[in-house]
């Protein structure tokens, strides 16, 4: 799925800048700082979505009656429309001035990295700030909710599992994500990609930005 092909990006971007010896150690540390910008803008955009998601996800017959469907309904709703009135504009915001920096400051600083096909979501993602985004967000949201619009108790085990396979699917993205960002800025007492190169330490640096857990 795109969110998860998004991380994997994010992640292969942060591993070949702290690789590329043509990139001096200063200019690795703003990409980094980029990267990490990234990371937290969309990570903000789908925390709320999986909160919902998780809800739905044990969803049971009961839960049809009303109020609570009419409840569900409308927890659904205020997703979709904070997405695109309230939390989409400071975000979408965010993207658009990163968007920017990433054209001015971070592209000339990639060289020949900036025109890494492999990376399509990432710079999807910054050239279509607005429409990308939403639709991310909404896309795991607007089928549920027609669904759920219409269900009888028979369909329950069916929402039920769709909303397990999206919480799951936006889980493994959120946690490559911080993962990514800890690495990036280091935590429990490890030290981070950022000190490592600030420090003179960029082989080090690029042993750990090539980790898998």
């Amino acid at each position: 799925m795109a969110e998860r092909e998004l991380a994997e990006q994010l992640h292969g971007m942060t591993e070949s800048a702290v690789a590329d010896t043509r990139i001096v150690d200063e200019d690795v540390v703003r990409i980094l700082r980029f990267i990490g910008s990234v990371v937290a803008v969309v990570a903000q955009a789908f925390d709320e979505v999986l909160g919902t998601l998780i809800e739905v996800s044990y969803l049971r017959p009961e839960h049809l009656r009303e109020p609570r469907r009419s409840e569900l309904l409308a927890d659904l709703d205020r997703v979709m429309q904070r997405s695109r009135y309230r939390d989409a504009e400071e975000i979408c915001s965010r993207l658009h001035h990163l968007s920017e920096h990433y054209e001015a400051v971070i592209k000339p600083k990639l060289g020949g990295l900036a025109d890494e096909s492999s990376w399509g979501e990432v710079f999807w993602l910054l050239q279509e700030h607005e429409g990308r985004i939403i639709s991310m967000v909404q896309s795991r949201i607007w089928e549920l909710h027609r669904q759920l619009e219409a269900a009888s108790a028979g369909d329950v085990p069916k929402i039920r599992d769709q909303a397990t396979a999206a919480r799951r699917e936006i889980d493994g993205m959120l946690v490559q994500l911080w993962e990514l960002r800890n690495r990036i800025l280091g935590v429990s007492g490890d030290v981070g990609l950022l000190e490592l190169i600030e420090v003179g330490r960029r082989g080090d640096a690029g042993s750990v930005a090539a980790q898998r857990s």
